[in-house]
């Protein structure tokens, strides 16, 4: 049954019904000692009663010997005697009929009063006789009244008797209901012990049940609300308890909320959120890990924070964290995380130590594509500062030569100095071509136009293109193919083919040989171009398809090239729905691959 009352009420409620309770008990205790005080005073009264009417009695025979021995010697102090007892008797007289309360105490004092005003009008008769008679005659009056006294006093005794046994009878009622007062007492003492044991025990009942067990259920809320389990439900009532589990079961939904829109955002946030504990393992991460580093968050729960951290950045890692617990400031660095699958992604960390829960929550943002874009920046500048203006440079001076007329007399250092003026002018516009080249592929501004093309023509007109540079270098080529039909852009795969081939004839030793290969493998054809000049080292194998990318610092200049070479063929080789790559060993040569579809049509707008 839902609770109607405020606390304050059921407390008074609480309160009033043991208190009413007592009440009663404390009138019916209150009743009972009234009684038993009646019945005492009628015990006392009774006792009272028997005692006086001896004493009337006596009163009536005392009367009449001072009567006798007034007629015989006629003192005074007989008169006053006389006087004396009757007074006696009449006080007696009155204080039996003031004392009387049961109908059979007054039907016997009416008899016993009757006997005695016979007694005493015989007496009072016989003192008026005798206060003028002679001796002989009073003696004969004292003898007539000795013998109407005798006959009165077995009549007086008798009722005596028979009022002092009503007044007995009494007495013995009044001790007999004293007892059953005492018993009644003794009762209502016990039942009201028991009532009063019984109504604590009912509002402790109700106490616990409307107060106590409600309040254990919002304890128990409130460990519930801590450890993210679900709440009991509602209090039923209308009081200050119920209104207080309704305000609770608010503000848990209200936090509920308020955590699912924080889980969302950091869920769906982009970079990766984590918290790291003072040991130096993961506390919590978000989603995000799995699309930036490739782990899932269960694998890193735990886990030290330093196992994916790359190894030249470990230490100044363990430092900025270590500053940040010591100063309680906010931290900021970069480092390299190693991604599931082996490669490095470059973070910037920020985040805050929290001394409450003894952990730094950081954010990771991964800026790999920002330092990438920083590195472009840097090549594009050393390859301004180095590809364009030394070529430049050196052109301006031979044109300042010239117009100074300083080879007016040697016509040959002219052509010779002219020659070498004509192959920087060249390397520029081949690397503003291909630089063009780039940007209008990315920019969707290239269309390739594929048709059946024969695989033995591409590789011979590559090689053809490429003959005179290799004769200058004493360079052997040498041609694998099948003989298979694919769909593709010729002249966009001569160029590829042109570029690798360009790149395995400088990279060669002098009289070296390099090969050209293309197998069927499925419904595909893999070119090769193969060189046995120094190879490629493992570190840079990833990075030879970027732009301004050479093995070496010095390979731009000695070997010439601009850097973009690869880049393009990438793009090209890509753009026919195919794949390029690379492997190498340093010291023996390199082995450039990439496949291309037979019959799968892919056109780039």
């Amino acid at each position: 049954m839902p609770v109607k009352l405020k606390i304050g009420q059921a407390g008074l409620l609480f309160i009033l019904i043991p208190g009413l309770a007592g009440l009663i008990i404390f009138a019916v205790l209150a009743f009972l000692l009234e009684q038993a005080e009646l019945d005492l005073q009628r015990e006392s009264a009774s006792k009272t009663l028997v005692a006086e009417s001896a004493g009337l009695v006596r009163s009536l025979e005392e009367m009449h010997r001072s009567l006798k021995g007034l007629a015989k010697s006629g003192g005074s102090i007989f008169q006053d005697d006389f006087e004396k007892n009757k007074k006696a008797y009449e006080s007696s007289l009155a204080r039996i009929e003031a004392g009387l309360y049961s109908p059979e105490q007054k039907t016997a004092y009416i008899e016993l009063k009757k006997a005695s005003n016979e007694a005493l009008k015989e007496i009072t008769e016989t003192q008026k006789l005798l206060a003028t008679a002679p001796d002989d005659v009073a003696d004969a009056l004292n003898a007539e009244l000795d013998r109407k006294m005798q006959a009165l006093h077995s009549t007086l005794n008798s009722k005596e008797e028979v009022f002092s046994g009503a007044t007995v009878a009494v007495q013995q009622s009044s001790q007999s209901q004293r007892e059953n007062s005492r018993n009644a007492l003794r009762n209502v003492l016990a039942i009201g012990m028991a009532s009063n044991i019984l109504l604590a025990l009912i509002v402790l009942y109700f106490f616990s049940r409307t107060v106590i067990k409600r309040l254990q259920i919002m304890s128990d809320n409130t460990f519930r609300l801590a450890s993210q389990m679900p709440l009991n439900k509602p209090i039923d009532g209308a009081d200050e308890i119920a209104e207080l589990d309704k305000t609770f079961h608010w503000m848990a939904r209200q936090l509920d909320e308020s955590a699912k829109r924080e889980r969302a955002m950091t869920e769906n946030a982009v970079d990766v959120i984590c918290s790291i504990t003072e040991e130096g393992n993961f506390r919590e991460v978000n989603a995000a890990v799995l699309n930036v580093w490739g782990y899932t968050p269960e694998e890193l729960l735990g886990q030290r924070y330093l196992s994916i951290v790359r190894e030249s950045d470990r230490q100044k890692t363990t430092d900025a964290l270590r500053e940040a617990r010591a100063s309680n400031s906010a931290l900021a660095f970069e480092n390299g995380v190693r991604h599931k699958d082996g490669h490095f992604v470059e973070v910037l960390w920020s985040g805050t130590y929290s001394e409450k829960d003894n952990a730094i929550f950081c954010v990771a943002h991964d800026i790999t594509e920002k330092k990438r874009i920083e590195n472009l920046k840097r090549d594009f500048v050393n390859m301004v500062s180095h590809d364009l203006r030394t070529p430049l440079t050196s052109v301006q001076a031979f044109l300042e030569m010239v117009a100074q007329g300083i080879y007016d007399k040697s016509p040959e250092k002219i052509r010779s100095k002219a020659k070498h003026s004509e192959a920087d002018i060249g390397r520029l516009v081949s690397m503003i071509n291909s630089l063009l080249q780039l940007e209008k592929m990315e920019a969707g501004h290239i269309e390739i136009v594929q048709a059946n093309t024969q695989v033995e023509d591409v590789v011979e007109r590559s090689i053809n293109a490429v003959e005179s540079l290799a004769e200058r270098t004493g360079i052997k080529l040498e041609k694998k193919v099948c003989d298979t039909v694919i769909y593709a852009d010729e002249d966009q795969l001569i160029q590829v083919m042109v570029n690798l081939l360009s790149n395995a004839i400088k990279f060669s030793n002098k009289d070296g040989l390099v090969t050209v290969e293309a197998v069927e493998i499925d419904d595909s054809v893999e070119f090769r171009v193969i060189d046995r000049g120094r190879g490629i080292g493992a570190d840079h194998i990833d990075k030879v398809f970027d732009r301004f990318k050479q093995v070496e610092i010095s390979d731009s200049r000695v070997k010439g090239g601009t850097g973009l070479g690869l880049a393009v063929c990438k793009m090209l080789v890509e753009a026919h729905g195919g794949k390029i790559w690379v492997t190498s060993m340093e010291g023996e040569g390199s082995t450039f691959h990439f496949v291309i579809p037979m019959s799968k049509p892919t056109t780039v707008a």
